[in-house]
């Protein structure tokens, strides 16, 4: 093929896929429309995708995602570390980053994806996504624990890694998106499975011992699935996972409705053991509507504890042209929504900066003092630049006045002209009340990406400490695991 000929079909590709907010949204169950992975056309050496954070007790920041190599879609987990200025920790794997690759297809690699990272008491940093298993869209939970210094434990598993399999049917297409750490030691991890060819999808925890094999005293087998079956395909898609302190296990995404595109923000809690909590919401699980036009598209995609309260961030649909907004919910304990937040347990927060307003929350993070942080993306013009977006929350639900500009900020990253970004990922210094946005920048119109992590002041302002209030990563010549 000529270079010509490839680029054009490159540059095709690209823009099928980030034009798409000028159409109805095409949901996928897994992962936020503007990602990497969705181009179909691989064209660039590599792209480094940020899909999650968190700060460790140290002050150093935790960044993981995946790492293409978009000539063939391999990917692999990244992880990467930063200091507090926002330069590479050198104590991680001497340069600061990691890539484990699970190869279940062998020399063929395929596509894996991190997607979520919890930390251990004793430093360990538990790294949860999914695996490809086969060519024909399996995909496994997946799991890596590593050393503080970046190395893979070997304790964990033999070599690191472990998956796990559903087999619930369809094609088995099973991707977990949350990870967590029990106090002793057990590691959940939440996502969706499949059930069927025709769509149908539930929500799915797998909690492993700390040696990273199944756990039996969890539901008999270690597995746990949830139904909602609202109606539709019944497609119930799990994006984010918490834990309660006394062991329950929280779980957050969206559950069809029908199969005109209607969905609703969707949640249960499962006990220690793995039975539905039915001190919650009377059978362990429910659902929250904004219903606020267009399709009624509305997803969590983070969830959250606030004392004893949970939490969730996600987007609310407005009309059929592609008008989102971000969008938080907040629970009793009892699954009851929390009407001293907003009057009704539900806010939303449009920042219309362009386009067809296509504003989404992808993380959620608490502040110790009541106010919640929402991070995402917001779209600006008709040609689909978006930029990361960052809301604040007063306890109440309203927007937080002393943070950014009436309670909202958005920050163009722009490694590209006019570029397009997406924060998947929010974290809170409890040190500093500074505020850490991690997620993925395009860097070129050629489809590649490197994970660009932001640090904001309290008051909303790009902390200059830190690397000038932005540092990216990318892994063209990263330092294999150990």
């Amino acid at each position: 093929m000529a270079i010509d000929s490839l680029v054009r079909r490159c540059v095709t590709a690209f823009e099928t896929v980030f034009n798409r907010p000028q159409r109805p949204r095409k949901r996928t169950a897994w992962r936020p429309r503007i990602q990497i992975e969705d181009l179909e056309i691989r064209c660039f050496l590599s792209a480094t995708a940020g899909l999650a954070t968190i700060i460790q007790p140290d002050g150093k920041t935790l960044v993981i995602g995946s790492s293409t190599d978009l000539a063939n879609g391999n990917s692999d987990f990244a992880i990467a570390r930063l200091n507090v200025d926002g330069t590479p920790d050198t104590t991680f794997s001497e340069d600061g980053r990691v890539l484990v690759p699970f190869n279940l297809l062998g020399s063929g690699g395929g596509e894996d994806v991190a997607t979520s990272v919890a930390l251990q008491d004793d430093g360990k940093i538990i790294v949860g996504g999914y695996a490809q298993r086969s060519v024909n869209g399996d995909y496994d939970f997946a799991v890596a624990r590593l050393n503080f210094d970046g190395s893979l434990d070997t304790s964990f598993s033999g070599d690191g890694k472990a998956t796990v399999d559903f087999r619930l049917g369809g094609n088995r297409d099973d991707r977990a998106t949350g990870v967590a750490v029990t106090a002793d030691g057990k590691i959940v991890l939440g996502g969706t499975a499949t059930k069927s060819f025709s769509g149908d999808t539930d929500f799915a925890i797998a909690r492993l011992t700390s040696a990273g094999v199944l756990d039996a005293t969890f539901s008999g087998d270690g597995l746990k699935t949830i139904a909602f079956n609202l109606g539709g395909a019944r497609r119930d898609a799990a994006r984010a996972l918490t834990l309660q302190p006394t062991g329950e296990i929280v779980i957050a995404g969206s559950a069809e409705r029908n199969r005109s595109g209607n969905y609703d923000f969707a949640i249960a809690r499962v006990t220690a053991n793995g039975d539905m909590d039915k001190s919650f919401a009377g059978t362990g699980k429910r659902t929250v509507a904004f219903d606020l036009g267009g399709a009624r598209d509305d997803g969590a995609t983070s969830v959250a504890l606030q004392g004893t309260n949970i939490v969730m961030g996600g987007f609310a649909q407005r009309d059929l042209d592609g008008d989102f907004d971000f969008a938080a919910v907040r629970l009793k304990s009892n699954g009851n929504l929390d009407k001293s937040f907003s009057n009704d347990g539900r806010q939303t927060v449009n920042f219309d900066l362009g386009g067809v307003s296509d504003d989404e929350a992808l993380a959620i993070a608490p502040q110790a003092d009541g106010r919640l942080v929402l991070a995402g993306f917001v779209q600006l013009t008709d040609a689909g630049n978006y930029d990361y977006g960052v809301a604040r929350l007063t306890p109440n639900g309203s927007l937080d006045p002393s943070f950014g500009t009436n309670g909202q900020t958005f920050i163009s990253v722009d490694l590209a002209a006019d570029g397009d970004d997406a924060a998947y990922g929010v974290a809170i210094d409890p040190l500093t009340d500074g505020i850490v946005v991690a997620g993925t920048a395009i860097t070129d119109d050629e489809g590649g990406a490197s994970a660009a992590i932001i640090r904001l002041t309290s008051i909303g302002n790009l902390d200059a400490l830190f690397a000038g209030g932005l540092s990216t990563i990318n892994f063209d010549d990263p330092e294999p695991p150990v």
